[in-house]
Parts: C-alpha cells; sequence; structure tokens
C-alpha cells in the first residue's frame, strides 16, 4: 500500500514538469513507469523494477542512480555504474560508466567503456571498442578524445600508455593519434 502512494506522489510530481504520455506498468521488469521520454530519471539499480522510469526512456535532463542506471539516453547522468546507450553532454561514474555512443563526456575514476567516442573520456582506463559500428566509414568518423593512464580504441589519446590500431604504431607512450 505505501508502495503504490509513493509511487503515485512521484508521478504527480513528474507529470508536472512536462506534458507527456505516462503510465504504470507492473508487466515490465525494468522500471516502474513508461515514457517516451522525462526530464529526470531516478534509480537505486538498473534491475527489477529499481529505476523510475524503464531503461528505454529518453531522458532529456537529469538522471541520477544510487548504484547504477541503464538508460536510453541522458544530458545529466550520475551513478556508481552508469550504462547509456546515448551521453549528449555528461556522464560520470563512481566504478565504470558504459556508452555506446559519447557526444559529450564520459568521467570515471576507474573505467570508461563506449563503443563510439565522439567526445572526451577522462578516467584511468578508456576504451573505445567499436562494437557494433564495424563498417570502415563509421570507424573513420569518431575524432574522440582519451585522457587516462591507459587509452584503447580511437582518436586522439593522452596517457601514460596508448593502443590504437590506426596509429603509426599500434602502441605507443604518452601521446597518440590516428594516421590511417
Amino acid at each position: 500500500m505505501k508502495k503504490m502512494i509513493v509511487l503515485g506522489l512521484l508521478l504527480s510530481i513528474f507529470s508536472c514538469f512536462a506534458h507527456f504520455p505516462i503510465y504504470v506498468t507492473t508487466h515490465d521488469k525494468n522500471g516502474v513507469f513508461q515514457a517516451e521520454w522525462t526530464p529526470v530519471q531516478l534509480g537505486i539499480l538498473p534491475e527489477e523494477n529499481l529505476q523510475l522510469f524503464r531503461e528505454n526512456t529518453e531522458v532529456y535532463g537529469f538522471s541520477f542512480g544510487l548504484l547504477g542506471l541503464n538508460q536510453e539516453s541522458s544530458i545529466l547522468s550520475f551513478a556508481i555504474i552508469n550504462a547509456i546507450k546515448k551521453n549528449y553532454f555528461l556522464q560520470a561514474g563512481g566504478l565504470f560508466s558504459v556508452s555506446g555512443k559519447n557526444y559529450g563526456f564520459s568521467i570515471s575514476p576507474t573505467l570508461n567503456f563506449c563503443g563510439r567516442n565522439y567526445g572526451i573520456q577522462f578516467g584511468l582506463f578508456n576504451m573505445e571498442d567499436n562494437f557494433g559500428y564495424r563498417s570502415s566509414e563509421e570507424k573513420k568518423g569518431a575524432p574522440g578524445l582519451q585522457i587516462g593512464l591507459f587509452n584503447a580504441g580511437g582518436g586522439v589519446q593522452i596517457g601514460l600508455l596508448n593502443f590504437n590500431e590506426d596509429g603509426l604504431l599500434p602502441w605507443s607512450l604518452l601521446i597518440h593519434f590516428p594516421v590511417k
């Protein structure tokens, strides 16, 4: 009963931010509410109804996860374990950040991992894997910057040890950039 009252209050508060279709779902395992987009996403973990909205909800604003988040996109996102398909401005992870495409800043004290880095990754370990983007044309279009102890992937890299298969040499110390 308390859960339904809290959910009702949260629904009332969030529906005041903008006019968007929203409804409560009990069948989905990820997210209590369903909406096409939301200005705010809150969560504890990215599993079993521990996020306010489902993971396929676009967040045009701020998202905060106590331990973790898993979502479609966000402009500002903070969580200990932060997973976003598209980061449009700032993604900060306490342990690590994972994104499909990074268009802004991905910051984590340990690991930043993304499929395509069009922005800046800053952390001890930064990796761009190109997962899901295997065509050569897509690979050429990612001029991202990686700053960390160890960097792997594409774009310009500044770190103690850097790996980029498109560099003059695959491995480099301090500064590395693609030449192919």
